[in-house]
């Protein structure tokens, strides 16, 4: 497939993606009932993670981009649980309210939490080949790590699955699979779609392993066959307006 590479956004416009975010939505740590956002063990993370960035405290309002995750990856005091929490702050961004309470429904269990995590991030970092890259069964394995994490679909935790592996220089990483991405890959490859046939439809990636595996490598040969890295292909998925 041959896309028109004056769309494509360069890698460094990839990298400075830049996400607004309202700390005050993650740090209040209550529900409208009064009730507790975020279990005692991991509140003290969030508030750690979400002081590592800047605030407008008069908007109420911070940024993350690409390029400081992967930078705070590299760090060698970073663990998964942390760099969970900032992935999933960084992919709810300032419009989702609910961000903070769902992301607490998938940490209840601090401890199955962070096995799920650890596991899923050994299965990218550890498990490379010679030659940088991890074979297919591994980004299954990671996937498949995720089952029991409540509320957490492939739509958010492929976000952790790219960002640790980009971070680690895995050739054929792992990348971001959400519904705006499934639905433009589907019409990138329907060049000739009725509005009104569209609007009668929606598009949702697949939650299975084997398929999210197969997306992985679909995204990574059509990129390499237009000379351009797979996230680039991704975001330019994720912006486009196709209609």
């Amino acid at each position: 497939m041959n896309l028109n590479i004056k769309e494509i956004p360069s890698l460094e416009e990839v990298m400075k993606q830049t996400i607004k975010f309202k700390p005050d939505n993650w740090l209040s740590n209550k529900t409208q009932k009064n009730e507790k956002v975020f279990d005692d063990e991991i509140f003290p993370i969030v508030q750690k993670v979400c002081g590592m960035f800047k605030c407008d405290i008069d908007k109420n309002e911070s940024t993350i981009s690409r390029e400081q995750i992967i930078d705070f990856i590299k760090q060698p005091d970073s663990d998964p649980l942390q760099i969970f929490i900032l992935v999933m702050i960084w992919g709810h961004g300032e419009k989702e309210n609910r961000g903070p309470w769902k992301v607490g429904q998938m940490l209840d269990k601090p401890k199955d939490a962070k096995s799920i995590l650890e596991n899923s991030f050994k299965a990218i970092k550890e498990e490379k080949t010679n030659e940088g890259e991890i074979k297919e069964e591994k980004i299954k394995k990671a996937h498949i790590a995720f089952k029991e994490m409540k509320r957490c679909r492939v739509n958010f935790f492929s976000k952790f699955l790219y960002f640790v592996g980009k971070a680690n220089n895995v050739k054929n990483y792992p990348l971001i699979f959400d519904a705006r991405v499934a639905e433009n890959l589907i019409k990138l490859h329907m060049k000739e779609i009725d509005p009104e046939v569209a609007e009668l439809v929606t598009y949702q990636p697949q939650q299975d392993a084997d398929s999210y595996a197969k997306y992985c490598k679909l995204m990574h040969k059509i990129a390499a066959d237009n000379k351009i890295e797979a996230d680039q292909l991704e975001y330019y998925l994720f912006s486009k307006n196709f209609d």
